[in-house]
């Protein structure tokens, strides 16, 4: 209870002092001239389509024009945001508001390839601005620095580049273990969807790939395959997916397909199927029954003329 007051008061100094953040130091304020010579009131729609012509992919956008931007969600109603609110987010990622976003760390920034920026100046007029350190889709790391606690992973983030390194818990020690990455080579987003990213990587030798994607854990919801296998993502930087890639050339797939999803489309198909079966058993045991019906009626008509012609005969003896 106490921890969480505390993180909510720290929240909230952190936002009323975030404009003066090294984050915000590193925007570049986009330019309006159409906008200024049409005398155009520059509001939020004319900001969002001014960046909607970014065609970069799944870059993330702060929004500080509406107030407290992890409360405020207008944004993502147009971008990939780093804010809103949700009431199931992920603890690493509510770790990350707490000490490194909401005071404008501009490594954690970058690594969340947060590109843009809108805000609201003091004359009221909303704007937007580029951060150009944003780190992209995807990128390939130089080192490893490796850590021993989750404390000393999240502190880690203070001071680190994270286009040259990756903090990785020592708990992934096995799966990177004769690993040296050099950085080289390349490797991009090549398509993309709600539930599904593609990327394409061509290597000299064994590399390590860092997605600014959130790590959810193991069989959360995210499979991963790498030429067609699977394998599971590692976390680096507290609360990011990596990957270790083979060298030459690979092809990188993440589908998400939770279980619970999964199950319950297995549920609904059984369902469904029992459903189409007992329909089926309804009509067929229609069609008999009218078929029985149609039967005796047939029965009876031809009974008639028969006992008819036999009265007759009755009485003309």
């Amino acid at each position: 209870m106490i921890k969480g007051i505390f993180f909510s008061l720290m929240l909230c100094i952190s936002i009323s002092t975030l404009n003066g953040m090294p984050f915000l130091h590193l925007m570049i304020q986009l330019p309006q001239t159409g906008m200024e010579q049409a005398n155009a009131p520059v509001n939020y729609d004319n900001v969002a389509n001014l960046i909607k012509q970014d065609k970069t992919h799944r870059y993330r956008v702060m929004d500080l024009s509406s107030g407290n931007p992890f409360i405020n969600a207008n944004a993502a109603k147009e971008f990939n945001i780093v804010g809103g609110y949700s009431a199931a987010k992920l603890r690493r990622y509510e770790d990350l508001i707490n000490y490194h976003i909401a005071n404008g760390n501009p490594a954690v920034y970058n690594m969340l390839n947060t590109r843009y920026l809108i805000e609201k100046g003091a004359d009221g007029q909303v704007r937007p601005s580029v951060n150009n350190g944003a780190l992209g889709t995807v990128w390939l790391v130089k080192k490893i620095r490796w850590v021993n606690s989750p404390e000393e992973e999240i502190g880690s983030l203070y001071a680190f580049d994270p286009k040259v390194e990756a903090i990785v818990h020592k708990e992934f020690s096995s799966n990177l273990e004769g690993l040296y990455p050099t950085g080289e080579g390349k490797i991009a987003l090549s398509s993309y969807s709600s539930v599904e990213l593609n990327y394409e990587a061509v290597l000299k030798r064994e590399e390590l790939a860092v997605f600014p994607e959130i790590w959810y854990g193991p069989d959360l919801g995210w499979d991963v395959f790498i030429n067609d296998k699977k394998v599971e993502p590692l976390r680096v930087n507290y609360a990011l997916r990596a990957l270790r890639l083979p060298a030459g050339y690979s092809e990188i797939q993440f589908i998400f397909r939770p279980k619970s999803v999964y199950i319950g489309r297995q549920i609904s198909t059984v369902f469904s199927f029992l459903s189409l079966v007992m329909l089926g058993f309804v009509v067929i045991t229609s069609i008999r029954k009218s078929m029985a019906e149609v039967d005796m009626t047939e029965v009876k008509v031809e009974k008639k003329p028969l006992e008819e012609e036999k009265i007759t005969s009755i009485r003309h003896f």
